[in-house]
């Protein structure tokens, strides 16, 4: 630092003067050193640049020190000061103000000379880099240019660059999809900065999903008539928040994938007499749900094909087929299985009860599609789910049956086994036991299946035989 300063006072070697220190005379130089030595000094005072007896070497020699390790090092040694200083108020809502205190109001107003534009250039680029503190427009101070480049922005900053709602930026964050860091103020209210260089790929995540009413235009149906086949159609849509009043959202290629089907065909603007839109069948043949759901899945199976597009509809409104192939359609639709069972039909199913169907659907050893406000209807369950379920566990009772002995001494017995049930325990646990199919669960059914109720023992190798008679 002497050798620097001695040659900046005497003009001789010029070229190994810092930035900072370029340009600078006397006065200005000792402003500067006592800047950086005094209030970038995270153990400083509140008025650093007082300093008592300052012509001693004890007092003095930390403040030179510091700057002139900063000044060694500009501007990352300056840019790591001003982190340090950040970092110690990590959780609280202060602006850029209230995070330096004095130190930026003497950068802007003491060092206000054109001769210190390097460091405030310095401080810019900080700004634009590392601040967390969610600049805004109100600080006339910092030119516009600046704040279109700042790393991180704040929250409401961002939803209106990407058009949602500050809560919906909110969940991204708390997905992970975006990278944020949320401060309180001293009043408790929240304050959320988000990384300004991401939300270029958050708009493509968000351009992925559309919400329902969208979806709802583009598909040509009602309100309450996609309120009930959402979850049907669409078994990936979700809400974009866990509260029940936020938006939907749906995958945008599942919508136009149905949209797309029928692209090449023929527009009409009035079918022929012996044909009909879907739309015309909704509006006169009041179709339930699950009716909806089966002719948009033999469609896109293929095996129903459209034969024109009206052109008066929307969506899948669009699609025409002759009448009687929707009648004969209709008419097979009521002789053959249902795909989706609503509880009591799932216990009927499933040999059981309802109140153990209910368990099942509630501690998601089944999956359920829960239907707001469909009469009669709290949810539906998809036979693949009580295949799969088939497929795990059985019902102590078809075991007890399969054994011929009853449910409580096929519990003992296979507990000497070390089988138990995961049905669970105490108050909690279902009516109805059932185990995982296991191959030690396997085995003991296989041994021991021909055994007849009174010489069933799991404990012996094998069945005992029954005693002889003396006769």
């Amino acid at each position: 630092m002497s050798a620097i300063l001695e040659a900046l006072l005497l003009g001789r070697n010029e070229d190994a003067v810092p930035v900072p220190l370029a340009g600078l005379d006397v006065e200005q130089v000792q402003r500067l050193i006592r800047y950086l030595g005094g209030y970038l000094d995270p153990a400083s005072g509140s008025k650093p640049l007082k300093l008592r007896n300052a012509g001693r070497m004890e007092v003095s020699w930390p403040v030179t020190s510091l700057a002139a390790e900063i000044l060694h090092q500009w501007p990352v040694a300056f840019h790591d000061s001003l982190s340090r200083l950040q970092e110690a108020s990590v959780g609280k809502k202060l602006g850029l103000q209230g995070l330096f205190k004095q130190a930026y109001f003497y950068l802007c107003k003491g060092l206000k000379e054109s001769a210190f534009a390097p460091v405030r250039d310095a401080f810019d680029t900080w700004v634009v880099a590392y601040a967390k503190t969610g600049v805004s427009k109100r600080n006339r101070r910092l030119v516009e240019a600046l704040l279109e480049n700042v790393t991180w922005i704040p929250g409401n900053v961002a939803a209106r660059k990407l058009s949602v709602s500050p809560a919906r930026i909110r969940y991204l964050v708390q997905e992970g999809v975006l990278e944020g860091q949320e401060s309180f103020s001293t009043t408790g209210r929240r304050f959320l900065v988000v990384r300004n260089d991401k939300l270029a790929a958050v708009s493509q995540h968000i351009a992925a999903e559309m919400d329902m009413t969208s979806a709802m235009a583009a598909l040509g149906l009602g309100k309450v008539r996609m309120r009930q086949l959402l979850k049907l159609l669409f078994p990936t849509a979700r809400r974009v928040t866990d509260r029940a009043s936020m938006l939907w959202a749906i995958p945008r290629s599942e919508v136009e994938q149905l949209l797309a089907i029928g692209a090449g065909l023929p527009v009409v603007s009035i079918p022929e007499e012996s044909q009909w839109s879907v739309a015309h069948a909704l509006q006169f043949w009041n179709l339930d749900a699950e009716e909806v759901v089966a002719l948009v899945e033999i469609v896109k199976a293929g095996k129903l094909k459209p034969l024109a597009l009206d052109s008066s509809a929307r969506g899948i409104g669009r699609w025409v087929f002759e009448i009687n192939q929707l009648k004969s359609w209709r008419r097979s639709l009521q002789h053959a299985p249902s795909d989706w069972l609503s509880i009591p039909d799932t216990a009927i199913a499933m040999n059981s009860r309802q109140d153990v169907t209910y368990w099942l659907v509630n501690n998601h050893f089944l999956h359920a599609e829960r239907l707001p406000k469909v009469k009669g209807i709290g949810c539906r369950i998809r036979r693949s789910e009580i295949e799969a379920f088939k497929a795990q566990y059985v019902f102590a009772t078809e075991v007890a049956t399969q054994l011929k002995v009853s449910s409580k001494k096929l519990r003992q017995l296979l507990a000497e086994r070390n089988i138990h049930p995961i049905s669970g325990n105490g108050m909690d646990q279902c009516r109805q036991l059932f185990y995982a199919r296991t191959q030690n669960l396997a085995a003991v059914i296989a041994e021991y299946s021909g055994c007849q109720g009174n010489e069933f023992s799991l404990t012996e190798a094998s069945c005992r035989s029954p005693p002889r008679s003396n006769t």
